[in-house]
Order: structure tokens, then sequence, then C-alpha cells
């Protein structure tokens, strides 16, 4: 006898993790498939083309063929118009008991009309597909390769992430590639230097993450970081990184006073402050002070006509390098 569950009238799958949500409607579709013809009985709408409610609920109350039950997804859910959402709050409460509806969405809002009522009338029926933080990906990716039947190094993991990003179906994507090139070659661990050989470097820096290099003192991986931005000027990365050293002497200056909360002190949630929060007991605050005044010089070098590029480099280096 089956232990699973009856299946819900309708499903939300609710966050930027494109590869949980495929991999829960897939499971669904399975199961679906499992009692009826899932290609007569399946149909996926994007949510451009529900123009009206009207339209969407059509293909929800159209009778299953020789079945009993029919799929019907609405991809990128949380574009739907106002008016069509609120038709479905009141769907919720009365829905097609031949019919199951998967809403698969970005970021769905939960203070919606319609979350609220999913929420009270089948409250198992959202799934939170959040994506992962990024200092949770590494131990994501050693699982993701595991499913691929091989496993792979911490280093290989990290190097995976920086050349393809944080996107989930991106990372296994490689993943799969990377699997079959150690297995032809008779190994088990993908090492560092297959993912240098196999995957392209296509994920996009962001200028924060400069930052997050040179809070941990990081001195190639800022040098690194500064060549894939070229896009972006020297003056405005280094005003990046006076922010951070200013957000750092914040961040001192209320560990010194004993407050309950530094990220709550600061406006920003806990993850975002929790490495500068253990970085901050690294530096001193006479040096922080003084690497401001140096930035403030490297600036006017920058306006001078100096070679932008160079000062902001050196400027990291002796930053990087700076004893206490």
């Amino acid at each position: 006898m089956s232990n699973e569950k009856p299946l819900l009238p309708i499903y939300l799958f609710n966050g930027e993790d494109q590869l949980k949500r495929e991999t829960l409607l897939k499971r669904l579709i399975s199961r679906i498939g499992s009692v009826t013809d899932i290609e007569m009985n399946s149909i996926t709408i994007p949510a451009v083309d529900v123009k009206t409610a009207d339209f969407l609920f059509d293909a929800c109350y159209t009778l299953p063929f020789g079945s009993e039950v029919r799929l019907v997804t609405v991809k990128e859910a949380d574009k739907l118009t106002q008016s069509v959402m609120d038709a479905l709050a009141d769907y919720v409460v009365k829905p097609c008991e031949t019919t199951v509806l998967v809403l698969l969405a970005d970021k769905l809002k939960a203070t919606t009309r319609f979350f609220k009522a999913l929420k009270k009338q089948y409250p198992t029926a959202i799934v939170d597909c959040s994506p992962k933080k990024r200092n949770e990906l590494p131990a994501l990716v050693r699982s993701m390769a595991v499913a691929q039947g091989v496993t792979i190094s911490t280093e290989a993991a990290a190097l995976l992430i920086e050349r393809a990003g944080i996107s989930t179906i991106a990372l296994n994507t490689e993943l799969q590639k990377l699997a079959s090139y150690v297995k032809a070659s008779k190994r088990e661990t993908i090492s560092r230097q297959d993912v240098v050989s196999i995957v392209a470097r296509v994920a996009e820096v962001k200028p924060w993450d400069l930052a997050d290099a040179l809070t941990t003192r990081d001195l190639a991986g800022s040098l690194q970081l500064i060549a894939r931005m070229p896009e972006q000027s020297a003056t405005s990365l280094l005003s990046i990184c006076v922010s951070r050293i200013r957000e750092l002497l914040s961040i001192k200056a209320l560990q010194k006073r004993e407050v309950d909360s530094i990220a709550a002190e600061l406006g920003q949630p806990d993850w975002r402050v929790r490495t500068q929060i253990k970085a901050a007991s690294t530096f001193s605050r006479k040096m922080l002070i003084d690497s401001l005044v140096q930035a403030a010089d490297a600036d006017k070098q920058m306006k001078s006509g100096r070679d932008a590029s160079l000062v902001l480099e050196q400027w990291l280096i002796g930053f990087c390098t700076k004893n206490q």
C-alpha cells in the first residue's frame, strides 16, 4: 500500500532555485503519469498568455481524457495580473477536483491575497524554493555530485561555483559534464584541474564580490576580480571598498558597545553581515582609519590623471598586506 499523501488540487513552487522547482515538477509529473496518460492530460501555460482568469479556468475545468486527473502548469506565476491572482484566491476555496494546478514562481509575495488563501486552505501546497546562500553552495555542489555518481573536492567545488555562478541549473549542467568526463577517465573524483579543463568561466562578477575579497584580505582574489570587471571604473570600485571599510569601522564600534544585534543596528539581515562581523576583529581601528585616508589620497591621484587601475591595485596591495 502506498504511503504517498493524496494529491492536492493546487501547488505553489515558489523561489528562485530553478533546479529545485523543476525537480519537484518532474516528481509530480511522474506521479500523475503513473495513473494517467500525461501527454494527453497536461498543459503548460506561460503567465504572459493568461490574459484573463477565464482563460486559465477553462484549462483547469477541462475534463481529463480517459483518466481521473489532469495537470495544468503555469510558468512565471508571479507575473500573473492582479485580477487573475484575485480570482485564483477564490478558486483555492473550491478548486476543480479533476485538476492539479501547479504554479511556478520566482518571487510570489506572501502578502498577496492568493498566497494567504492557499496557505490557509492547503498549507503543505506551498513549497519554498528559495536559493541557497552562497556559503551553502559548496555543500550543495558536493551532494549534487554524489547524485551524479561521483565526488568533488572542496577546492574543485569552490572553483565550479566561481566559474559557473550560483544558478543550480548551471551548476547541475556542468556537474553532469564533469561526471561524464571523470567516469570516462576511470576516476571517481572531480578535481580542480577537471573544472579548469571543462568549465568555461561564465559567471558574472558583482562589484560587492570585491568588497568580500577585501574583507578577508584576499589580494590574489581581489586582483583577479578587478581584471574580470573591465566595465567598472576604478573610482567606483574604490568607492565600494571604502564603503566596506566604513562598515567594518561601524561594526567595531558596535562590538565595543556590546549591542544585542549588530545586524539589526546596521539595518541588515544577519547573513548579510556575518562575514564582516567575524572579520572586523582582525583589523585594528587605526588600520581601517589609515586605509580610509590612503583611499582618499588614491582618489585624488585618479582624478589628477594617474592610471586609475594602477592606483587602485596599489591601494589594494597596501591594504591586504598591511600589518596591524
